[in-house]
C-alpha cells in the first residue's frame, strides 16, 4: 500500500511498574481499553472500549495483583490496585516481630475487610506482581514468562523502535540481551536492520550505552 495507506499499530513496551502511561491515555481516549498482552482479568469488571491500546509490561505493574495459587492475575487500569487493598501484606510476616499479634489488630491496622484482598476466583489472598529493580530481580511466575515472549513477539515485528525515557540501565541484562537478540534475528536474515530512535535529555551516560549496545547508527 502507499505510505499513506499504511496501517500503523503501535505497541508499548513499560519497564516502570507505574501506571502513568495508563493515566495518559485515559487522557487523551475516551475510556481506553487496555490491552496487558497476557492471560489477565479485571479485578472489578470489565471495563474500556475498542480498539484496545497494546502494553506490554516486562517487570509488572502496580496496577497488577497475582494469586498464587490459582495462577490468576487481575487489573485495575484506574488504581495502583497492589498499594490499594495492600496486597501481599500477611499476619505471619508481623508475627516476626511479635508473636502476641492478633487477628483482630491486624484487621483493624490494615483498614481493609479481608474479603476485599482475596482473589475472586479461589478466595486466597492475593500479593503484588512487580520484578524489583536489582540483579536480583525474579520473572519465575508464569504472567513474567508470557509478558517476555509477547515483548520479544513485539520487537521481532516492530520494524521501528522509539526509546522514550529509559536510560538502558546494567541492572537490565536481561531486558538488553532479549533488545540485541531481536535486533541481530532481522539482520541475520538478510532483511534491513531496524530502525531504532533513542529520545534522551542531556544523558551522554545512556548515551554511550545506546551507542555501545546498537551502533552509532
Amino acid at each position: 500500500l502507499p505510505e499513506n495507506e499504511r496501517e500503523i499499530k503501535t505497541h508499548f513496551i513499560v519497564l516502570n511498574w507505574d501506571i502513568v502511561l495508563e493515566r495518559q491515555l485515559e487522557r487523551v481516549h475516551n475510556n481506553p481499553r487496555i490491552d496487558y498482552c497476557i492471560y489477565c482479568q479485571p479485578w472489578g469488571g470489565d471495563y474500556g472500549s475498542n480498539p484496545p491500546v497494546a502494553i506490554t509490561k516486562v517487570h509488572g505493574s502496580s496496577n497488577w495483583v497475582y494469586c498464587d495459587n490459582c495462577h490468576f492475575l487481575y487489573y485495575d487500569r484506574n488504581r495502583k490496585l497492589s498499594l490499594s487493598i495492600k496486597a501481599g501484606l500477611i499476619k505471619s510476616d508481623f508475627r516476626l516481630f511479635n508473636e502476641c499479634f492478633s487477628d483482630r489488630v491486624f484487621d483493624d491496622a490494615m483498614e481493609i475487610s479481608p474479603v476485599e484482598r482475596q482473589c475472586p476466583n479461589c478466595k486466597c489472598a492475593v500479593g503484588p506482581h512487580i520484578a524489583t529493580f536489582s540483579y536480583k530481580k525474579s520473572f519465575r511466575t508464569h504472567a513474567f514468562s508470557s509478558s517476555w515472549l509477547a515483548a520479544e513477539q513485539v520487537l521481532d515485528q516492530a520494524s521501528l523502535w522509539v526509546f522514550v525515557g529509559y536510560s538502558l540501565p546494567s541492572a537490565d541484562y536481561e531486558f538488553k540481551h532479549l533488545l540485541k537478540s531481536s535486533q541481530l534475528k532481522q539482520s541475520t536474515s538478510g532483511e534491513d536492520t531496524k530502525e531504532i530512535h533513542v529520545i534522551l535529555l542531556n544523558d551522554e551516560d545512556a548515551q554511550y550505552r545506546y551507542e555501545t549496545l546498537f551502533g552509532k547508527n
